[in-house]
């Protein structure tokens, strides 16, 4: 018997060729338990914030720093381990930019051995690196995407012209070229229509979508591919037309865009508050009715499938195809259940002691893509809607300016400040994405109003949230510390500055400025942890720094421990900060 298409590929990559899959269907409604009796209560829904889904993303975060990756995985795990709030001077990372930087060296990009796929998650990790040197090297692989998309609009392998397209590899295409476009490269308008037609010319008369479709579909659907065809779709209808098929505006965050130096230029007949990042070349020709009931056909399709058997050979890549669907679509719910909660709970149960997710693609690819879906890293591309996208919230990724990310801030004073005050008890207990969004705003607004007495009287509460195990809690009780102006949570704030998530020790680091009234910070050091340049590759001792990162932690502790020492008033005296040694004071945290 023949081998499957690409076996070797799937033997020696993550290359993830569907080949046995069994749809969705249980993972959505029969994987876990049932109450058994009357007496039973449903547990909470998982969120990015619960507990348990934040000790999985920690848990895999280890194993991916830790373990070998071959170059095909490792833009992968890059990229990955930086949505998932990893900075620059993470290892893994800096390899990975390393190794495509490389293969964009001079004016042409050599792709990895997955081709189409390599390119695309290339171009993922170049722009969520945010580097606007990486800018050419973005235009050298969204010109090979373009090179490589075949005349009917679909992608392939190269050099292969017996198959009529593929549907994984065609949604990969349209994601790479999505990448680009967000770090303000431009994409010829006919690219989006191409693979906007391709996908409707293989819709099958179901709806769905199979893996290696013909001319006119007629092929077997998989719940797989029918969700990388709907995210394909609606990548294009959000570039070309900006919302949703339901109505729904989605809208690019504005930061990413400005870090490549893009200046949100209006897109043709767009209102002005909906600006994308990037203007469409031309306008597009496509019919917005027909686009939208291929949509909605997918849709219900997916649906449909959601109703059979349990997935098998690539549940961590056909979860991460659901997160990119439902962040595009702005689902809540699939076949009437909660796709997260769902797959979050699916991903703990399997996730194998050593932090890791195996399934057909490879440990470290299928880790990497479960991690992508847990931290929700396709929503925390667009902006906050009064809810919280993205990794740990959302407040971590897509944007550091705390303040610009949180909306519909109260305008009373009063409510402000009552409002405040529930939020920052409400802090301190397990909520939802929504409800931590509320609070933050909440928080937010009660100093854009110039209320910050009364957050000044909830200090001991700010203290106790600096230490809290969220990331996203610690970071906005940072960013409120700061705004108090005190001198009291100095030292909490120095600790801070050695948080485990680049973002908090950067919040931190702010707030310390903002109390000192130091806006370029002290002992011209980088406010931004990710931004430190290495001064000298080892301590006085002889041990080296083991990143950047490490050696701006030790430099902005001890500067700032000296400050505070300095201007502390008589009643701070006389603590454990003047016992021993300065240079000591790298307080582990939490």
């Amino acid at each position: 018997m023949a081998a499957p298409p690409f076996q070797h590929l799937k033997d020696s990559g993550w290359c993830p060729v569907v080949l046995k899959w069994l749809t969705v269907g249980c993972f959505l409604i029969t994987s876990f338990p049932q109450a058994n009796s009357a007496d039973d209560k449903p547990s909470a829904k998982l969120t990015v914030q619960s507990r348990e889904v934040q000790t999985a993303i920690k848990r895999a975060r280890t194993f991916l720093q830790t373990s070998a990756d071959d170059q095909a995985s490792l833009a992968l795990t890059g990229y990955a381990l930086l949505k998932s709030g990893s900075d620059l001077s993470d290892k893994k990372v800096a390899d990975a930019l390393a190794d495509v930087r490389k293969r964009c060296g001079g004016n042409r990009y050599l792709p990895a051995s997955h081709h189409i796929y390599s390119a695309a998650v290339d171009a993922m990790l170049l722009e969520a690196a945010g580097d606007l040197s990486d800018k050419p090297s973005l235009n050298l692989i969204a010109d090979y995407l373009i090179a490589q998309q075949k005349a009917h609009g679909g992608w392939y392998y190269p050099s292969q012209t017996d198959i009529y397209g593929d549907t994984s590899i065609s949604q990969y295409g349209v994601l790479g070229l999505w990448a680009a476009y967000r770090a303000g490269v431009t994409i010829p308008t006919d690219a989006w229509e191409g693979a906007a037609r391709w996908h409707q010319q293989t819709q099958n008369a179901d709806g769905g979508s199979g893996y290696h479709p013909t001319a006119t579909g007629a092929t077997e659907t998989k719940a797989t591919m029918t969700a990388a065809a709907g995210g394909s779709l609606q990548v294009v209808r959000l570039i070309l037309f900006g919302k949703t098929a339901a109505g729904k505006t989605r809208r690019l965050d504005a930061s990413i865009g400005k870090r490549f130096g893009v200046l949100e230029p209006v897109r043709p007949e767009a209102p002005p508050e909906e600006n994308q990042a990037v203007v469409v070349v031309r306008p597009t020709r496509l019919e917005l009715s027909v686009l939208d009931a291929s949509i909605d056909k997918n849709f219900r399709a997916l649906e449909r499938l959601a109703q059979r058997g349990m997935p098998a050979d690539f549940p961590c890549y056909y979860l991460y195809a659901i997160e990119r669907y439902a962040a595009l679509s702005a689902k809540e719910e699939i076949a009437g259940v909660d796709w997260y909660d769902a797959g979050a709970r699916w991903l703990i149960q399997n996730q194998a002691t050593d932090g890791s997710w195996r399934d057909s693609s490879g440990l470290s690819p299928a880790t990497s893509l479960s991690l992508l879906f847990l931290g929700k890293a396709t929503e925390s591309l667009f902006k906050r809607e009064g809810a919280a996208p993205g990794v740990g919230g959302g407040i971590l990724v897509g944007g550091r300016d705390l303040a610009a990310q949180l909306v519909d801030k109260p305008k009373d004073p009063k409510t402000s400040a009552e409002l405040a005050d529930q939020a920052l008890k409400s802090l301190s207990k397990s909520l939802s994405d929504q409800d931590v969004a509320k609070a933050q705003a909440a928080i937010v607004a009660q100093f854009q109003l110039g209320n910050r007495d009364d957050l000044v009287g909830k200090l001991d509460l700010l203290q106790r949230l600096v230490k809290d195990p969220r990331d996203e809690i610690r970071r906005t009780a940072c960013w409120a510390l700061g705004k108090t102006g005190e001198l009291e949570p100095v030292p909490l704030l120095i600790e801070r500055l050695s948080d485990e998530n680049s973002d908090v020790a950067f919040e931190a680091s702010r707030a310390l400025c903002t109390i000192a009234s130091e806006p370029a910070g002290i002992a011209g050091l980088a406010i931004d942890p990710t931004r430190h340049t290495l001064r000298r590759a080892e301590r006085s001792n002889g041990t080296r720094y083991r990143s950047p990162r490490e050696e701006w932690q030790e430099l902005s502790t001890k500067a700032w421990l000296d400050w505070y020492l300095t201007h502390r008033p008589a009643s701070m005296r006389n603590d454990r900060l003047e016992v021993g040694p300065r240079d000591r004071l790298v307080v582990p945290p939490n």
